[in-house]
């Protein structure tokens, strides 16, 4: 929410003086952090006419690049701010998504681990460089990770929501929702947390407490909240033998899902869905013979253009 002012600070340095690149800097990175890629690029570009040799302004501008979807461009400008300032962690974490993009993951926990051991008082880094252990399915090093953010901040809810995930990875889930609650202690209002303590109650058969957490993930989280808690709490409704609650949830995720990832035939979360609506129809006296919802055909790739 301050990218915005981020930006309007960085104007008013480079209205202030104009041959110093930091403001430069500043408003590029801001710009694309708050989605405007687009704009920041040529910003930045005008910052290299004041100085070529400033790394947080090539780091700024890797990151515009790779959102606007340049990613060798994205990666020639972070190896250039590297190459200027070994030592600036901006740098390193910047090239590291970069390298996230084109697939070079492994490259990638190296940049992220140099981020942090440069700069130990970020939390950001250690976000970054935790998902990528789960994604490596390294759970113990992604727990000792979350464990330094709280160490630094004890009372970040994200972290403590972050371990809660990681246990239920590892199966551990009488762990995970210890976490999840200790999140919601600090930020009742957080809703993914919730849908993360829904998912943890779930499976372990408590649908009753599975419901009430993904019913507070839909309130705090409105619109945009995690899709878990519409299929899974469609899911629980229908085990607990509420059929009308959960035909009508579940029809609903799967709008949801469509909408947003389309109707893919790889997509687990409609395919379990789908499963749900079926199971409904066949368990549930009133609901036999109902049609059921279908999948999206995908797009047609268009044919290529002769000599193209």
């Amino acid at each position: 929410q301050y990218y915005a002012r981020a930006i309007e600070v960085g104007d008013r340095a480079i209205t202030a003086d104009p041959n110093d690149v930091r403001g430069y800097a500043l408003k590029t990175l801001a710009l694309s952090f708050n989605d405007d890629a687009a704009s920041a690029v040529p910003v930045g570009q005008a910052g290299l006419q004041v100085d070529r040799f400033f790394a947080p302004l090539h780091a700024a501008l890797s990151d515009a690049y790779r959102r606007i979807d340049r990613y060798d461009v994205a990666l020639e400008t972070a190896e250039e701010a590297i190459r200027i300032d070994p030592l600036d962690p901006l740098s390193r974490r910047v090239y590291a998504y970069a390298l996230i993009w084109v697939g070079d993951r492994e490259s990638a926990v190296e940049q992220l681990e140099q981020a942090v051991a440069l700069n130990r008082n970020i939390t950001g880094p250690y976000f970054e460089l935790a998902n990528m252990y789960r994604a490596q399915d390294e759970l113990e090093l992604a727990v000792a990770t979350y464990e330094q953010i709280l160490a630094l901040q004890p009372e970040n809810a994200r972290a403590y929501q972050r371990m809660c995930e990681t246990y239920f990875q590892a199966s551990e889930n009488t762990r995970a929702q210890v976490y999840c609650e200790e999140a919601l202690a600090i930020q009742p209002d957080y809703a993914l947390a919730w849908a993360s303590l829904g998912q943890t109650q779930y499976s372990r058969r408590n649908y009753e407490g599975a419901i009430e957490s993904f019913q507070n993930c839909v309130q705090f989280g409105g619109d945009d909240s995690d899709i878990r808690c519409y299929y899974l709490r469609g899911l629980a409704h229908y085990y607990l033998g509420d059929c009308d609650e959960a035909w009508n949830i579940l029809n609903d995720a799967v709008r949801r899902i469509q909408f947003e990832f389309g109707g893919s035939e790889d997509n687990p979360v409609l395919g379990a869905s789908l499963e749900g609506i079926r199971l409904v129809t066949v368990s549930c006296n009133g609901y036999g013979g109902r049609s059921l919802p279908t999948r999206i055909p995908p797009t047609p790739i268009p044919p290529t253009p002769i000599g193209g």
